[in-house]
């Protein structure tokens, strides 16, 4: 998989805590530069020996692809024995999905048509991707099997629900409908994305104006280490989270798991609490929090225990599991 030299395409969430982010910026994620890209990922027969992956740890498992609330399986990966039951756990998978759909309402996830289950190796808990950069209308989302736990309830406080939400967060702020595709940066007048450019209304846009605007260049000119040893701690009260300084792209992400899982809206003056009430400001938005916050099974709304996470990117889906053997 090759290296790409823009921001957004593949974003993801690692487990580790504080440990500082593998992808630079400008150089942010593994990417499967389009559709035809991840089928030959799909068709590849590597020895036994050699599991697919990205190359951060992962071991991808099963592929499904997405209809309504139905799933359906791609293909199974390669993988080395000591994987083979979480391959063939097909009902946790479901469960994986069912769990994600539960949260986020189906007319929410119109823009996510694959799914792909892996093992995250300790290093990476989920990640989103789109499948044709040139479009940003239907992502793949990937999820941990390591880090889901209880699926029976969710419960905000563990990683697997977090992780969920900010995953989904990268696709409502980064679809086709938040970003022109295709426009240069040098014709951008909002902000640059890397695959086009940030419509003027859109949600990252208005992140970016509150909070990164002034801060951009010092920003790019920073190299990796000094994001967390010199940039973060710098610009501390501007983020929800240390991983929220990655870039612009996770920070919006952060700032929506927040927004939802927090009680209310916050009542200092930090910039990181601007980021979060801004998104109050959107009536759909607000009807998005209350739904995943009222669901039925929902057990615990205390975003103390949140972890940290890393970069990348995937997809996911729901209820109405097909088999085919």
């Amino acid at each position: 998989m090759k290296k790409v030299k823009s921001f957004p395409a593949l974003f993801s969430i690692a487990i580790v805590l504080l440990i500082f982010s593998s992808c630079q910026k400008g150089q942010y994620y593994d990417d499967f530069s389009d559709e035809g890209d991840f089928q030959d990922e799909l068709n590849d027969s590597p020895n036994e020996s050699e599991p697919e992956s990205s190359g951060d740890g992962e071991t991808f498992l099963t592929s499904y692809r997405i209809s309504g609330d139905n799933i359906d399986k791609i293909k199974d990966f390669k993988v080395p024995n000591r994987f083979k039951d979480l391959q063939n756990d097909y009902t946790k998978h479901l469960q994986m999905w069912e769990y994600f759909t539960r949260m986020i309402p189906i007319e929410q996830r119109i823009h996510i048509t694959e799914f792909l289950v892996f093992e995250g190796g300790q290093a990476l808990a989920g990640f989103v991707e789109p499948i044709d950069p040139n479009s940003l209308d239907k992502w793949r989302m990937g999820l941990a099997i390591d880090i889901a736990g209880d699926l029976e309830n969710i419960d905000l406080e563990e990683e697997f629900a977090a992780v969920s939400i900010h995953e989904f967060g990268h696709v409502l702020t980064l679809n086709h409908e938040q970003v022109e595709v295709g426009d240069s940066e040098n014709s951008c007048t909002s902000f640059y994305t890397g695959e086009g450019c940030s419509k003027s209304n859109s949600y990252i846009n208005e992140l970016y104006n509150i909070g990164w605007a002034d801060i951009y260049e010092e920003f790019i000119n920073s190299n990796e280490d000094h994001i967390y040893t010199r940039f973060f701690p710098k610009y501390q009260d501007r983020f929800v989270s240390d991983y929220a300084a990655t870039n612009p792209g996770e920070d919006i992400a952060e700032v929506f798991t927040y927004f939802v899982i927090e009680d209310s809206k916050r009542s200092d003056n930090s910039i990181a609490a601007q980021k979060i009430n801004a998104l109050y400001g959107h009536p759909e938005l607000v009807s998005l929090r209350n739904s995943i916050r009222q669901n039925p099974t929902v057990t615990s709304l205390d975003p103390a225990s949140l972890r940290r996470h890393k970069c990348r990117h995937h997809k996911t889906h729901r209820v109405g599991f097909s088999y085919q053997p």
